[in-house]
């Protein structure tokens, strides 16, 4: 197996949001296919709430926004009332909460999370449109929100991906990437990574504005998910696009054939050492708790159940993506790499104790360890670890295996503590620790690190 050039995903890979969540749901092995034909369902919903911290009359606001921005649209005052457009002030809300905003607040600043939840005023735009309908209709709410919480320093929730925006921020991700009418949907859904204990599980909401099902990768790889991402992302557009579904559930992706002018140009920069498309296998699911009121769709690969499925993400990646070979390299252990691997083995003991929270907090671990070859050596792999008892790290093999015949990349095995040669802790922040070893490996191979 082949991995793919991660650094080619990073301009196309769409937001995450690592948080606590539900438990993981099972692909289904006789899963029934996503129907043939166009993914639109009869109605587009969407839901928003724009918070203002001063007394004023929110709904003659925002009803005076929308003469400009929701010209001819007959406006409601009952969300009971849709199909349509209901415009309408809320006696009572519910504020996110310091905690939702700091995973799903966009472009907030220090003192705002108490001043969201202390909102004097609270208006509300609930949408139901045909689907053909949504992309203008999404446009002109957007402005309209827009346009009250920028005159009266407010902000705005968008009620299906959770997130809460500065009037700065919504304009810049939700307004300034329309294309012939064609938004980077990206921009207007979210992925929400949640962690089971055992794998992840990636799921989309917001889709139901555009009256499309959600999409949701039921088990992951920390170590795939932004590549992932971005093939979920390339499915939501094209689907948002029109692309219908094919037989038995196929969704034949092509960057190529994007209607969004710019995103065909940075897709064509990412996926130059690809194959041109892709074949993603959608499939109905079931809702997890905490999942959007929506169809959902998996996205699968031609894998069948169990860990043959992060092998099958490898391959999807390597097919759109490109990929190189695994870097095979026959180091020494000289006493400059063993003293480098003892500095490792040293830190992650001392971060046993933490490293449990620092999972449930985003914080990544893998491991690099031994593993018993045909020629009687040992072949040292990488281990995105998933559970410690003790000493014993377990968790997915995130190496393509040289030399072990009996194992393949996303396999269960364990790595000892005295057994560890490096390690790396990766951090929601971008930042790192670990990698001693590793890093003298690469300078001697001339490989660069990411």
């Amino acid at each position: 197996m082949q991995r793919p050039l991660f650094f080619s995903v990073a301009a196309v890979g769409g937001l995450t949001l690592a948080c606590a969540g539900p438990t993981l749901v099972p692909s289904a092995p006789h899963a029934e296919p996503a129907p043939a034909g166009p993914a639109f369902a009869e109605a587009a919903y969407s839901a928003y709430m724009v918070l203002i911290p001063a007394e004023i009359d929110v709904n003659r606001a925002l009803r005076d926004a929308a003469d400009m921005h929701l010209p001819g649209i007959s406006l409601f005052d009952d969300p009971l009332a849709l199909p349509g457009v209901a415009v309408y002030a809320m006696d009572e809300w519910v504020a996110p909460t310091p905690t939702e905003l700091q995973y799903f607040g966009i472009g907030l600043a220090d003192g705002d999370a108490e001043a969201i939840g202390t909102a004097t005023v609270c208006g509300a735009v609930a949408t139901a449109v045909p689907p053909a309908d949504a992309p203008a209709m999404q446009r002109g709410v957007l402005l309209t929100l827009h346009e009250v919480a920028m005159q009266h320093d407010g902000w705005v929730v968008d009620l299906e991906t959770r997130q809460t925006f500065t009037p700065e921020a919504l304009h810049a991700q939700r307004l300034e990437d329309w294309t012939g009418g064609v938004p980077d949907l990206e921009n207007h859904i979210a992925f929400h990574l949640y962690d089971n204990g055992d794998y992840l599980r990636m799921v989309s909401v917001g889709m139901g504005k555009f009256g499309l099902p959600d999409l949701v990768h039921e088990a992951v790889l920390a170590s795939d998910a932004e590549a992932m991402t971005a093939i979920a992302n390339l499915s939501a557009q094209r689907l948002a696009e029109g692309q219908p579904v094919g037989a038995e559930g196929v969704l034949v992706v092509d960057p190529s054939q994007l209607r969004h002018e710019a995103l065909r140009t940075v897709w064509a920069a990412a996926t130059a050492d690809g194959e041109g498309e892709l074949s993603v296998h959608l499939k109905v699911a079931p809702l997890a708790e905490g999942d959007a009121d929506n169809r959902l769709w998996e996205l699968t690969y031609g894998e069948t159940a169990g860990e043959e499925r992060f092998a099958a993400h490898v391959a999807a990646q390597a097919r759109l993506f490109g990929a190189t070979p695994d870097e095979v390299t026959m180091d020494a252990h000289d006493e400059e790499l063993l003293a480098a691997s003892a500095r490792s083995k040293v830190e992650l003991e001392e971060l046993l104790s933490e490293v449990p929270t620092l999972m449930m907090e985003g914080h990544q671990l893998s491991v690099k360890g031994p593993f018993p070859t045909t020629g009687g050596g040992n072949e040292w792999m990488w281990v995105e670890v998933r559970q410690i008892d003790g000493t014993t790290f377990t968790g997915a093999l995130i190496n393509d295996p040289h030399d072990v015949p009996s194992l393949a990349y996303g396999d269960t095995v364990s790595v000892e503590l005295e057994d560890a040669f490096d390690y790396v802790l990766n951090s929601p922040d971008g930042s790192r620790r670990g990698w001693h070893a590793t890093i003298i490996q690469a300078e001697r191979a001339g490989i660069e690190l990411e």
